[in-house]
């Protein structure tokens, strides 16, 4: 991986997918919980619930599969206004789901555009993000003043940090 250059995130229920979901915690979690951290982020903090704090070797939760309309939402809306969604996301070094793991690392990434893809081979929708990593700003959400989104993407390859 290398800092700028496009890299593309896929959310699916397919095995060709390259990420998943987190509520940031060891329990599971739903897509309620992610959408309310992203209206926190999109509303500058009006709205929704904060994510939690969370460092390296923290469990947390991994899902699979894609979440509510709302978020998606929510990502086309900043994204129309701002131009870009800045996240950071917690890396992982596995490839299942639907179990804990601990987290390796953070990397910050910034989403330019967002595609529905239809529908994927198990029957749900296949969305794409698009952008690059950047360097780290900080993974500190008090720090960041409410301008790193921190809402509970996860990338599922531990080498993205390397």
């Amino acid at each position: 991986m290398q800092y700028g250059v496009a890299y593309d995130i896929t959310t699916q229920g397919d095995p060709n997918d390259n990420a998943g979901w987190t509520t940031l915690t060891n329990q599971g979690g739903g897509s309620s919980q992610i959408l309310a951290y992203a209206q926190y982020y999109v509303t500058d903090g009006s709205q929704g619930q904060g994510s939690p704090a969370v460092e390296a070797g923290n469990n947390i939760y991994l899902k699979n599969g894609n979440m509510k309309s709302g978020l998606w939402s929510l990502i086309d809306s900043k994204l129309a206004t701002d131009g870009k969604v800045e996240v950071i996301v917690p890396v992982v070094d596995t490839i299942k789901f639907n179990q804990s793991d601990p987290i390796k690392g953070f990397a910050y990434y910034v989403i330019t555009g967002h595609e529905n893809q239809g529908v994927g081979t198990k029957g749900w929708e296949k969305h794409v993000f698009h952008g690059h990593f950047n360097f780290m700003k900080t993974a500190n959400r008090e720090e960041a003043g409410g301008t790193l989104g921190f809402f509970g993407l996860m990338v599922n390859n531990g080498k993205l940090i390397q």
